[in-house]
């Protein structure tokens, strides 16, 4: 119950988004995920997706450390899907 409504203020007070910019990826990280964590395209050195049950997770690892994206995290599934062929289309680029 507290953990839901953790949820709910978090949702409605803190409204963090994946923000694709021209060089990095914005993402909301951490507890509650009250953090941004800024990565560079050119930081990326892995870019993989995982299924879950109701939900498909994209995976970005950098030299320092990795980070999760479930589908989840954005509005719908087309946005999740052009994300993952952006990043992925990106790191193909880099490589």
């Amino acid at each position: 119950m507290v953990m839901a409504l953790l949820a709910i203020v978090r949702r409605l007070a803190l409204r963090r988004f994946v923000e694709l910019d021209t060089d990095e990826l914005l993402l909301p990280t951490g507890f509650l995920q009250f953090h941004m964590a800024r990565i560079p395209y050119s930081d990326i050195t892995r870019a993989w997706e995982v299924g879950l049950p109701f939900t498909a997770v994209l995976c970005i690892a950098t030299d320092e450390r990795s980070f999760d994206i479930p589908s989840i995290l954005l509005p719908n599934t087309k946005s999740y899907i052009a994300l993952r062929d952006f990043i992925f289309h990106r790191q193909w680029k880099e490589a």
